[in-house]
């Protein structure tokens, strides 16, 4: 274990702070001003990477042997997943994404 002592005028401060999340002002652990407009454009990067996972994955249901009543659905579910990007641009949180639900959940 390691021991730390202040000398006069100085201030010890104990403790794990993450340097994307925090800085130390008048001596005092912060949170970090949010950079609002970085803070969307890594959001869209995080929903565009999801939606393209999610597009991947139902790839098959445009194939020329599923049913048409299944494939206009699967057609629906897919253009919703195109459109979230643009719907969601001033979004800053992931959590505040509406994914469209799959046919047949």
């Amino acid at each position: 274990m390691m021991y730390l002592n202040a000398r006069e005028n100085e201030t010890v401060i104990e403790g794990i702070a993450s340097d994307k999340r925090h800085i130390v002002v008048n001596g005092k652990i912060c949170d970090k001003p949010v950079d609002l407009d970085a803070l969307k454009v890594e959001l869209q990067e995080r929903v565009r990477v999801t939606r393209n996972a999610k597009l991947s994955a139902s790839d098959w249901t445009q194939l020329a042997d599923v049913s048409s009543e299944n494939k206009d659905k699967w057609k629906e579910y897919r253009q919703a997943l195109r459109d979230l990007p643009e719907q969601y641009q001033e979004a800053t949180s992931f959590e505040d994404i509406i994914w469209p639900t799959q046919p047949g959940e």
